[in-house]
């Protein structure tokens, strides 16, 4: 915009870039992750960082790993479930009326 040969006003250019901020964060927990196991860090320790991956990829999510042992499923991460609630379904058992992880395991 020029008047008389003399710029005025402004312009101004916007991108969004929500999208490469998520894949970002994406990339730099996925070597977080690999990086760990490299390391051989502690298997609950690995689970945690995917957790905490998933919920952060996905807000207002809560992510939990459960392990199966003798036909029981055993949390072994769910950092954004609270503590009473992981005791109660400590070794919950499979099968189609376990509710969706007992069914699901």
């Amino acid at each position: 915009m020029l008047q008389n040969g003399i710029p005025r006003g402004t312009h101004a250019i916007a991108r969004d870039i929500t999208e490469r901020r998520r894949q970002e964060l994406l990339e730099r927990d996925r070597l977080r992750a690999l990086e760990m196991i490299a390391t051989r860090k502690p298997l609950d320790q690995i689970l945690t960082q995917l957790a905490q991956m998933v919920e952060r990829q996905y807000p207002g999510t809560i992510a939990a790993v459960s392990l199966l042992r003798d036909d029981r499923l055993y949390t072994m991460a769910a950092p954004g479930l609270p503590e009473g609630f992981l005791e109660a379904i400590k070794g919950l058992p499979i099968g189609p009326t376990a509710g969706s992880c007992g069914a699901a395991a």
